[in-house]
């Protein structure tokens, strides 16, 4: 039929644009702001805000979220149509390569911290971008780019500044690592050329935000210098909550209203988007605080919906799906800009058109003056990014350039992208295919609560699910049967997409010396990091010096920030490598140092007995006491030697008593070296500091 043609037409215009260059309208000669933000929530429910957004007019009266709020509704417009990719890494990649996810990187393999996917190292990445306009650079959270070689990392690609994790999940207390694989024993935190020996250990938001204020301060005393000062700051501050395990300070939990179940994974859950957004508002106070606001553009957006999967405490409703979907559950998600760069005649206001995620990187790239065209596609595909921000300037706007946007195209399963899924959208209809990780169901308010909705409408091929999504957002009616052929177009359009798929598998040239999961972990200290060399690999350098030991009003011993014991007096003199710590013969006071997990590096309080074990001890008038599992007696002291990372310590012991060692795994040992020495006995400990 004549629609059918014309439509066929208009698709393969619009797929052209797409494929072989940037679209966009040309914006002029914008004044540049002097601070982008750019935060991701991390499995971050739609329906887990405060803010009413798209089809959910009311917002969620269970979500505690004040200051996303504010931002939404009085300082901000709400981005109605912002769509990524349906789980964490292709978000990421899409995000900074400014290539659809399709074009660079569709499954979440860099959870291995060996694979070759996350970001070819051939692509100019977003901080590239911005180090060429003369901005600083800062990351703060996690990363999921890739971490096979140093030149995967985040200092090694643009950013000035970076401290946060290297792969997909770890536990939010204590930052150790928890998305699975072979080096799961370890913890994941890393800060610019190394480790972050001795900062794990303090709840992820906390430990994010507080850094992300330290960059905003930093560039604004940086400021005060103009003749070196840089041109701005552009701030990725990509935040772990609400990425399981559902975990969060007990401050944050809070009565559930009347009439809701009080079901614990949701409450978890909302209790971590509010650290988030306590996290938020410390940003953005900050930024109020030395004067830049009026000149912040800040975009908020999750990297895909929140997970279904039980357990999970997310929800989508009304929306259809969640994350590993392609419905909207999965990849439509709650997002708004704001800052005061934004015109005031755009606050409160809707914007309904489509963006994708990697759209924001012309986007940037224009508002700083640079070209954001990034190769020719011979080696890797060219950017699939387009310019939104004049389309952006319209109040209340219902359009941009994006007209055409590819979900996925998943030909053989991978980790997170399951065989023959696949999704399209073409204002206004969208396809989806194959069973979606059986996650394809609807939900309800109050959800979750236990119970788990039954399937919906099947689009496992060879039937594929047609919607008209501009109608019918929450994917309820089926148009396969009655619109045959948009269907039949849209279909064929998917193939031809799948066409240019573009996985990256690109190792740095020269990598191949890599050392085994077990000797990544000896070589780093108990953490993560990258495992392939160009050749054997320079030791890290030695972990910042234990010396930054000081007394406090409260009488807690504070080394390196870390909390240490209860004490009367702390002193630590750097000339001889001694520590002394004087705590109250009131055993009583005295608190276990620690969890018993495994061993922590570079904290007092976890060497206050000499050895590297998570055990509790305490100290009176300078000596070292067992706790008593351990076999008793005291120390006369200990010495701590940071040119070769060992702890030696003097034990006086009764005979009866045996020796113990904390050998190089962490792990307890009876036995070791004991000798009498003046009368007494004495054992030597050799940590694994070393």
């Amino acid at each position: 039929c004549c629609c059918c043609c014309c439509m066929a037409v208009i698709m393969s215009m619009l797929w052209c644009l797409v494929l072989f260059g940037t679209i966009g309208v040309a914006v002029g000669d914008p004044k540049p702001p002097k601070v982008i933000v750019f935060a991701l929530g991390d499995d971050y429910g739609y329906n887990n805000v405060g803010f009413p957004h798209g089809p959910n007019p009311q917002g969620n009266p269970e979500a505690r979220t004040p200051n996303m709020d504010k931002l939404a509704l009085h300082e901000g417009v709400r981005l109605d149509r912002h769509y990524v990719y349906k789980y964490c890494s292709p978000t990421r990649s899409s995000f900074m390569s400014g290539r659809l996810p399709m074009h660079v990187n569709q499954n979440n393999d860099c959870n291995d911290a060996l694979s070759t996917s996350g970001i070819d190292l051939r692509m100019t990445i977003l901080p590239q971008k911005f180090k060429q306009a003369g901005w600083t650079t800062a990351m703060v959270g996690k990363w999921h780019g890739g971490a096979r070689s140093v030149a995967n990392l985040p200092t090694s690609r643009g950013f000035d500044y970076h401290i946060g994790f290297l792969k997909g999940g770890e536990d939010h207390f204590e930052q150790n690592h928890c998305a699975g694989g072979p080096d799961g024993d370890t913890v994941d935190l890393w800060g610019d050329k190394t480790p972050a020996w001795g900062k794990n250990g303090t709840y992820s938001a906390f430990l994010y935000g507080g850094a992300a204020v330290e960059s905003i301060k930093n560039f604004s005393t940086a400021l005060k210098t103009p003749e070196t000062a840089p041109k701005g700051l552009f701030l990725y501050l990509p935040w772990h909550n609400t990425h399981t395990p559902l975990e969060a300070p007990q401050e944050y939990y809070y009565p559930n209203y009347p009439g809701y179940n009080n079901y614990k994974d949701r409450m978890d859950y909302n209790a971590m988007a509010r650290a988030l957004d306590d996290g938020m508002g410390n940003v953005t106070e900050t930024l109020r605080d030395v004067g830049l606001w009026s000149e912040t553009l800040l975009v908020f957006s999750p990297d895909n919906g929140g997970w279904l999967i039980p357990t999970a405490g997310a929800s989508n409703y009304p929306l259809r799906g969640g994350k590993t979907s392609d419905f909207e559950g999965g990849v439509r998600v709650v997002s708004f800009m704001s800052g005061g760069y934004v015109p005031t005649n755009l606050y409160g206001t809707v914007f309904t058109g489509f963006i994708a995620v990697a759209d924001w990187y012309a986007t940037f790239c224009s508002l700083i003056g640079v070209d954001p065209t990034d190769g020719d596609g011979s080696i890797v595909p060219k950017i699939d990014s387009v310019n939104v921000w004049e389309s952006l300037q319209v109040p209340n706007g219902t359009s941009t350039p994006r007209r055409i946007l590819p979900l996925s195209f998943c030909p053989n399963s991978t980790l997170g992208c399951h065989k023959d899924d696949a999704g399209l959208i073409i204002e206004p209809y969208k396809i989806v295919c194959g069973d979606q990780g059986q996650l394809g169901y609807h939900q309800f308010p109050g959800f979750p609560n236990g119970t788990r909705p039954t399937a919906d409408v099947n689009c496992t091929a060879p039937n594929c699910c047609l919607f008209n999504i501009i109608n019918d957002p929450t994917e309820s009616v089926d148009l396969r049967v009655s619109m045959p052929d948009i269907y039949a177009n849209m279909t064929a359009e998917l193939a031809n997409i799948g066409k240019t798929l573009y996985q990256t598998a690109y190792a740095e040239p020269n990598t191949t010396e890599c050392m085994t999961y077990a000797q990544g972990k000896d070589y780093y200290r108990g953490f993560i990091g990258p495992l392939c060399f160009e050749k054997n690999p320079i030791p890290p350098p030695p972990p910042p010096k234990l010396f930054a030991l000081k007394q406090e009003s409260t009488g807690l011993c504070l080394l390196n920030g870390n909390f240490s014991a209860v004490a009367k007096s702390c002193s630590a003199n750097e000339a001889d490598n001694q520590i002394w710590i004087e705590l109250p013969i009131d055993t009583t006071q005295v608190l276990a140092v620690g969890p018993v997990s495994k061993p922590y590096y570079l904290k007092l309080d976890e060497h206050v007995d000499g050895t590297v074990t998570n055990r509790s001890g305490f100290c009176i008038r300078g000596r070292v006491y067992f706790n008593p599992e351990m076999g008793g007696g005291h120390t006369q002291g200990y010495t701590l030697n940071t040119t070769d990372g060992t702890i030696r310590s003097t034990v006086c012991l009764s005979p009866v008593y045996e020796c113990l060692v904390a050998p190089t795994n962490g792990s307890y040992a009876h036995g070791g070296i004991c000798s009498i020495e003046n009368g007494g006995w004495k054992q030597e400990f050799a940590s694994s500091l070393h």
